[in-house]
């Protein structure tokens, strides 16, 4: 029972985040913030979409961040992504780069737990972790994602057919066999 004490003490502690009018707030309310209003939005205007409502990306993080803070070793689910390819986690990747976090966290660097050692870390960790709870099926990007790789698979395609010089097109031998006198 101890645990779910220090637990609830961390969720419930009084932490300092530069909000505007109120500076300090229970650590649970700052992160709610954070993920209904930073990242959610931020993941959106990009076309990605999580597994997990705000409420429950909270919760998530929230345990992320206490684990982290007790030195405990996190690590991101691996999602069992049959139907896409590495290409997706590679845009992901090219979209969210480094600048796009960079940009992302001046607005959101001021809350006290992102600037402690173990925020540190969280901040390095957290676009796995996002990566890891994204819900790929509803994500914008993944349907552009298909359609490119739908056109590269058809352009390789044709582009074997034309260079390779054993494949005959069907549709001349169709023409000339229908065409002989």
């Amino acid at each position: 029972m101890k645990n779910f004490d220090l637990w609830v003490r961390f969720c419930q502690e009084p932490i300092y985040a530069d909000k505007g009018v109120y500076n300090i707030d229970k650590r649970k309310e700052i992160i709610y913030d954070f993920c209904r209003y930073g990242i959610i939005p931020f993941l959106a205007t990009e076309g990605y979409v999580l597994e997990v409502n705000a409420e429950q990306l909270c919760i998530r993080i929230l345990k992320v961040l206490w684990a982290l803070r007790n030195k405990q070793i996190v690590i991101p689910l691996q999602q069992n992504f049959e139907d896409y390819h590495e290409e997706h986690q590679r845009v992901y990747n090219d979209t969210l780069d480094h600048h796009a976090w960079a940009t992302f966290w001046r607005s959101w660097s001021d809350i006290q737990d992102f600037e402690t050692p173990y925020g540190i870390l969280f901040k390095y960790k957290l676009p796995e972790l996002l990566w890891s709870w994204m819900d790929l099926p509803n994500c914008s990007k993944s349907d552009i994602i298909e359609q490119y790789l739908y056109e590269d698979e058809i352009q390789e395609q044709l582009a074997k057919r034309r260079d390779d010089p054993y494949v005959v097109d069907n549709s001349q031998i169709d023409y000339q066999d229908r065409h002989k006198h």
